[in-house]
């Protein structure tokens, strides 16, 4: 997973990531062990 994507993509939309998680059918805890292995993070 390209997890600058995911970032990208939750910032355009204004998601939080518990809303990413809801629609990509994943746990919030998912989306945020995610953005731990970003390079910035988020």
């Amino acid at each position: 997973m390209d997890f600058n994507n995911l970032k990208l993509f939750r910032k355009q939309k204004g998601f939080t990531q518990e809303q990413t998680a809801e629609r990509l059918g994943v746990s919030r805890q998912a989306v945020a062990k995610w953005a731990h292995y970003s390079p910035d993070g988020e």
